[in-house]
C-alpha cells in the first residue's frame, strides 16, 4: 500500500519470511500476529504522510557561503600576482625562463608596483618566441641569473604572498627568491573551477566574468611605464588578465566576509 509491487506474486520482506516459515515450521506461534503488527505499521505511515501532504521530506539547507581561498583575504600589498613566459631548451628539455613579470595588488607611493625583466637565453626554438610576441633581441639583453635575483629581491618582501594562474608559473621563484625564504604561494586556477563549478582558460574566465573591459584598461598601463616595470608582449594580456580576476574575487571574499560577521 505504499510502494508497489513490480508483479502480483510478488510479496515485501517480512510476508515472504512469515510464508517461508509458515511453510517450514507451520506450528510456529506468532505468525500470524506478526503481519498484524505489519499491517499496524503500514497504516501507521500511511496517516503520517496524509498529515504531512504537500511538506517536503527534507529540510531545506541554507545556501553554503562560498569558499574563497583564505590568501586573497591578507592585505592587498602582500598579493603579488606573477606571470612568467618559458619555454623547454631545445639541449635539455628542461624550462628555461624568458621573461619574469609581476604586479603588487597595492603598493605604497613611490614603491614601484610593477616587476618585468628578461632572462638571458641562447638556446631556444625561434618559433616558440612569436606567441610570446618576444624577439630575440630582447633575450640577448635578457639579465644573466645573478643580476635577475638581486633585482627581484630588491622588488620583493619576506612576508609577500605570489598568486599566479598555473603552478607552472611558480617553478622559477626558489631560484631568485633569498636562500631559505619560505615562499607563501597560491595558483588560483584550482581554487577558482572549484568554487565557480567552472573551466576554461584564463582569457575564458575573465571573459564569462565580464571583466573584459578592465583587463584591457590595465593591459594598456602594464604596457607604459619605467625600465624594469614596463610589461611588454603577451605577459601584459596574461598579467592583466590575473589580476583584473584577483580583484574580483578579492571584493567578493571581502564582502563574503563582511555578511558573514
Amino acid at each position: 500500500r505504499i510502494r508497489k509491487e513490480p508483479a502480483e506474486h510478488c510479496l515485501s520482506t517480512v510476508e515472504a519470511i512469515v510464508s517461508a516459515l509458515g511453510t517450514l515450521e507451520p506450528a510456529l506461534p506468532g505468525l500470524s500476529e506478526l503481519l498484524t503488527s505489519f499491517d499496524h505499521m503500514i497504516d501507521a505511515q500511511i496517516e503520517q504522510r496524509q498529515q504531512h501532504v504537500g511538506q517536503g521530506r527534507h529540510r531545506k539547507r541554507s545556501p553554503k557561503p562560498p569558499c574563497f581561498p583564505r590568501a586573497i583575504l591578507n592585505e592587498a600589498s602582500r598579493l603579488v600576482a606573477v606571470y612568467a613566459e618559458f619555454a623547454p631548451c631545445p639541449a635539455t628539455g628542461l624550462p628555461q625562463l624568458f621573461s619574469w613579470n609581476a604586479h603588487r595588488m597595492e603598493s605604497a607611493q613611490g614603491s614601484p608596483q610593477r616587476f618585468s625583466v628578461f632572462a638571458h637565453a641562447e638556446q631556444y626554438l625561434a618559433e616558440a618566441l612569436e606567441p610570446m610576441e618576444l624577439a630575440p633581441s630582447d633575450l640577448a639583453r635578457g639579465m644573466l641569473a645573478d643580476e635577475l635575483a638581486e633585482r627581484w629581491q630588491d622588488f620583493a618582501r619576506p612576508d609577500d604572498i605570489y598568486v599566479s594562474w598555473m603552478e607552472s608559473t611558480l617553478q622559477f621563484l626558489p631560484s631568485f627568491s633569498r636562500p631559505g625564504q619560505a615562499l607563501e604561494w597560491l595558483a588560483l586556477r584550482s581554487p577558482y573551477l572549484n568554487l565557480k563549478r567552472g573551466r576554461g582558460c584564463l582569457e575564458a574566465v575573465v571573459k564569462s566574468e565580464g571583466l573584459e573591459r578592465a583587463q584591457r584598461d590595465l593591459a594598456a598601463l602594464m604596457r607604459v611605464g619605467a625600465p624594469g616595470q614596463t610589461i611588454s608582449g603577451r605577459a601584459a594580456d596574461r598579467l592583466s588578465n590575473l589580476v583584473t580576476l584577483l580583484r574580483a574575487l578579492r571584493s567578493l571574499a571581502l564582502e563574503s566576509q563582511i555578511a558573514e560577521d
